[in-house]
């Protein structure tokens, strides 16, 4: 929904817990701005890419790789270039309703030179432009997540660190390997040139088609974090995806810490869990808790408490292409894990 980003900062306003309190935070009222209505009279260039711009919104990044999609295929001489009756068949594939004039108003606009024809790059930046510095920098730091050997690029073996596709249904079922699915998932991410590498570039370029969806940079932010586990952010773009456990300490202290930056470290990897507390500063831990009410304690010790439930399986962590199921809302230790990104595979995070 596009009025979602709003909703979650109302919550966020009515429940703010900053240095282990619970405040009131008022919220700004949000600025809309109204998309202009679609009448025969409209004839302004601005005003009718406002119009292509929302209707793509509703598809997402499926929307801007779509109309691409057409572009190419309409480009028939493959220049990279669209003449005016290239445009009006994919305009009109696109069902806008625009008239005849509308359509030339907007090639127009984009055929500066009075060649004759656009550049397809031209007009696509025109939709989506580019990414803020804001969103460029969480974008760059998603990446760099993802960059496993720090090798600069992203191939399969980045990926099969971060993410177990033993799970997914067609692994499963024998239809096909868990490397398929991981390079399903980097093909997702390897939109410029289609060789099993994703370069920054690339990632950039695929963030900027999500961003055209997501007006609010703010829920821009939320939403990085959380797919890729990134720690930090103020207010209501604070991850929440990342591992909480209950830390029992040497003077008998009990806190919730968090494990930062946890792509690729697995819910039953304790032994990870408690060196990155210790890589955090979190040195003098006895033990360390999880929502499966599993004690481990420092030696490598594990037993779940008197009266524990049963453990449950791992769940899903969010992944950039799929949002977390529900967590339990009642456990404090892994309260706020939602607010994935946006797509359609699911991957188990190791």
């Amino acid at each position: 929904s596009t009025m979602a980003p709003n909703w979650a900062k109302a919550a966020a306003s009515v429940l703010h817990m900053k240095n282990g309190k619970l405040t009131l935070e008022a919220v700004p009222e949000p600025v809309i701005e109204a998309v202009p209505e679609l009448t025969p009279e409209l004839d302004d260039a601005n005003a009718l890419m406002a119009v292509l711009r929302e209707s793509l919104k509703a598809h997402g990044a499926r929307g801007i790789a779509g109309i691409s999609r057409k572009f190419r295929i309409a480009d028939d001489d493959n220049s990279g270039r669209l003449e005016f009756k290239e445009f009006v068949k994919v305009i009109g594939e696109h069902a806008l309703g625009w008239n005849a004039k509308q359509i030339r108003t907007v090639f127009d606009h984009f055929d500066s030179d009075r060649s004759g024809a656009i550049d397809f790059d031209e007009f696509i930046f025109g939709i989506r432009g580019h990414l803020n510095e804001r969103r460029r920098q969480l974008v760059l730091m998603a990446f760099e997540i993802l960059d496993a050997d720090h090798s600069g690029v992203v191939e399969l073996n980045d990926i099969s660190a971060k993410y177990n596709a033993s799970k997914h249904p067609d692994v499963i079922s024998g239809k096909r390997t868990s490397d398929d699915v991981l390079r399903e998932f980097l093909d997702t991410f390897d939109t410029i040139e289609k060789d099993g590498i994703v370069t920054p570039e690339e990632f950039i370029k695929y963030y900027g088609n999500c961003s055209s969806s997501i007006d609010d940079d703010d829920y821009f932010e939320l939403m990085i974090r959380n797919a890729w586990h990134i720690s930090g952010g103020e207010g209501w773009c604070a991850n929440s995806s990342c591992r909480r456990v209950l830390v029992g300490h040497a003077d008998g202290r009990q806190t919730v810490e968090e494990i930062k930056n946890d792509l690729g470290i697995g819910a039953d990897d304790k032994q990870m869990m408690v060196e990155r507390l210790i890589e955090q500063g979190v040195t003098d831990i006895v033990y360390i808790e999880g929502n499966d009410g599993v004690k481990f304690h420092v030696n490598g010790a594990a037993a779940a408490a008197p009266g524990t439930p049963p453990r449950r399986a791992p769940t899903f962590a969010d992944s950039p292409t799929r949002p977390s199921t529900a967590q339990a809302a009642n456990n404090p230790v892994n309260r706020r894990r939602g607010q994935g990104g946006a797509g359609a595979s699911t991957l188990q995070l190791f």
